[in-house]
Order: structure tokens, then C-alpha cells, then sequence
């Protein structure tokens, strides 16, 4: 075959392999389970072993829709058990007891999470060695004491849960502590006792807390404390009160009849003008007409006004007519709405006069 024809084959095979691409790989879409197969072993927390060979007692909690299955199983030499879950959050709570103890050997809580892409999850969790522990509470007579507070310094562990008051019978009980040395504290009614006690894997201890101590708190003192001051504060007060008051008084009664004689004259002349105002027929029919249906308070602001030139600021008809603010702020306004008297604002102060319909002036 000639070059030529050589060259124009190969232009025509590659011509038709650009009309038909090579197919691409497809990417891998995610699956996702409707369960999640889970196997789960158990370390003891204190040696990092896997226990095996001991009955485990496991619940499991399902915390987005409630459920709770509980699952008792024999742990194998391998110290591994096979579950089935549902993808989600979950709470698991272990217990593991073996025959050859009368109480619980281990104790966990755990949190974990099924995620609904993962097929196969493998778990380590680690367990608490534990005891239990029983105990009283009495007093000095050998009382048992109910409802004393508890105090209990243990092993830390913050997944165990500790009585926080003896029962009605004056006792309390710990069904997995942590195995070591335990600080049990309780009071009441101002006595306190503090007990030591050791917490042994796999068994029972008894305690006997004794109320042979008096509480005073710090808290209790600074109370004291406190009202004692408040109590001396408040009689210097009172104190000063009435000395200060004693001795205005003495000044006052030198200069009372000085003081007495010339109010009782400007009353006399304030109730000879507005009584001078009446008696002389100066106010118009109208006037005489709105005064009698007039409040008490709306009637003084107007005789003031009467008596005054027929205005005054607002501060000078307060000191004049003893109605305090808020009230005699009401009152002007309810004047205004009568057309009795008309407000004028000049700054910050009140100008307040009778209207010229009121005097009949219109």
C-alpha cells in the first residue's frame, strides 16, 4: 500500500474514533446501610487487658428515637461479641459479673456512633473494675439519721452515679464503686461524719458513718457576720435619724411663733383675695357654670389662676396648690380639654393661663 493511501487510512481511523469517544469509568456512588454490624471487646480500664470468660450484661440505648434492648452475654476466651445495630446515636451501659464474686466486677458507659456508610465497625471499650458498697448513717445515740447529705470522694469516675441523701431508713448504697480507697462524708442538722472505707473488686463493703462532729461553715460565719453589721448599720441610722430630727425641732421651736404668726397672716390674705374675687362678681356666667362642675384639684388650679392675673408657670401653681407632678400634669391637661386654661411651652418651662373664652372675653 502506498504512503498516501497508508496516511489517509489512519486519518479516517482516527476521525471515526473522535465520532466515538471511549466510555468513561462511572464514580462510585455511596451506599448507605439500613444496619451497621458491630464487633465489640472489653478492657479493663486498670490493666488494659480484654476480659474474657465473664457473663456481661449490655444495654443498649438508642438516643434519637427512644428504644432500649438489653442483651446478656458470655464473654469467650477472645473477649469479642457480634451486635447488630441501626446507623445513629447510641448509648451502651455494661455490667459485667462473674461467678466466682457475689457482686459486679466491672462497670462502663459509653457513647457511639453508627455511621450509616461503614458496614463492619470494630469497637474497644473500657470497663471500670467495681464493688459494691453498703452503708448507715447514725447519730451519737445510734440513731439512724434519713435524708443526711453525702459527700463521696472515690476513685474518679464520672459515669457512676452517687446517693446524695440516705434513704428512710438511714441508709445508702453504691451497687458499682470504683475499686480503691473511698471518702464517705455525711451531715445533718449541724453534726458531720467522715468515714474511710476500701472498695475490693467483686465485693461488698459496709460502712458506718457517724454524726460526732459539729458543723460550722465559713459560709455560716460570714452570715453572722453580715447581719451583725446590718444591725449596727441600721441603729446608727435610726440614731442620727433622731438626733438630727431633735435638733431641727429645738431651732424650729425658737422661731415657731415668728414663723406661725406669718403664715397664719398670708393665709388670712390669700383667703381675703380669693374670697374678694367671689364676693365682687368678677367671674362671667360661663365661668361661674364650668367652676361648679370642676374636680377638687381642677378648681384649685383655676382659683389659683383666678387670684394670680389669670396665669402662673407650672412650678409656681404646684408650690402654691401642694398637687404633686404627675397628678397636677393630669389636671392641666384635663383644664386644656374644657378650654378652662391653654399651655404655652417657653424652654423648658410651663406657662399656664385662662383661656379668653373661659373669662368671657370672647
Amino acid at each position: 500500500m502506498e504512503k498516501g493511501n497508508i496516511r489517509g487510512f489512519i486519518l479516517f481511523i482516527l476521525s471515526l474514533l473522535m465520532l466515538f469517544p471511549f466510555p468513561t469509568v462511572a464514580q462510585e456512588e455511596e451506599i448507605s446501610y439500613p444496619y451497621s454490624i458491630l464487633f465489640l471487646n472489653f478492657k479493663d480500664l486498670s490493666s488494659d487487658d480484654v476480659i474474657t470468660a465473664i457473663p456481661a450484661s449490655i444495654t443498649f440505648i438508642n438516643l434519637d428515637i427512644g428504644t432500649r434492648t438489653s442483651i446478656t452475654r458470655f464473654l469467650d476466651a477472645e473477649g469479642t461479641s457480634r451486635y447488630q445495630l441501626r446507623p445513629g446515636n447510641w448509648e451502651i451501659e455494661i455490667k459485667a459479673d462473674s461467678q466466682q464474686t457475689p457482686e459486679m466486677d466491672y462497670y462502663g458507659k459509653h457513647l457511639l456512633y453508627i455511621d450509616e456508610r461503614v458496614f463492619v465497625t470494630n469497637k474497644s471499650l473500657y470497663l471500670t473494675p467495681v464493688g459494691a458498697l453498703e452503708g448507715i448513717v447514725i447519730d451519737k445515740s445510734q440513731n439512724r439519721i434519713s435524708g443526711a447529705a453525702m459527700q463521696f470522694k472515690c476513685k474518679s469516675n464520672g459515669k457512676i452515679e452517687y446517693p446524695k441523701k440516705t434513704d428512710e431508713f438511714g441508709s445508702f448504697s453504691v451497687a458499682a464503686a470504683p475499686v480503691g480507697n473511698c471518702k464517705i462524708t455525711a451531715a445533718y442538722q449541724g453534726k458531720v461524719g467522715t468515714e474511710d472505707v476500701k472498695i475490693v473488686q467483686g465485693e461488698l463493703s459496709n460502712v458506718v458513718v457517724n454524726l460526732d462532729k459539729s458543723l460550722v461553715s465559713s459560709s455560716t460565719n460570714l452570715l453572722y457576720i453580715s447581719v451583725a453589721i446590718f444591725i449596727l448599720s441600721a441603729l446608727f441610722v435610726v440614731f442620727s435619724y433622731r438626733y438630727l430630727k431633735y435638733k431641727f425641732q429645738k431651732q424650729d421651736s425658737v422661731a415657731q411663733p415668728q414663723h406661725s404668726h406669718r403664715r397664719q397672716e398670708e393665709k388670712a390674705l390669700s383667703a381675703e383675695k380669693e374670697k374678694k374675687v367671689f364676693e365682687e362678681g368678677q367671674l362671667n356666667p360661663r365661668a361661674r357654670d364650668i367652676m361648679k362642675t370642676l374636680k377638687d384639684t381642677e378648681s384649685k388650679v383655676a382659683e389659683f389662676l383666678l387670684n394670680n392675673n389669670f396665669a402662673a408657670t407650672q412650678a409656681k401653681i404646684r408650690n402654691a396648690t401642694y398637687i404633686p407632678k404627675t397628678t397636677l400634669a393630669r389636671v392641666l391637661q384635663s383644664l386644656e380639654e374644657k378650654k378652662v386654661l391653654k399651655i404655652d411651652k417657653i424652654g423648658k418651662m410651663k406657662k399656664i393661663m385662662l383661656t379668653e373664652w373661659f373669662l368671657g372675653k370672647e
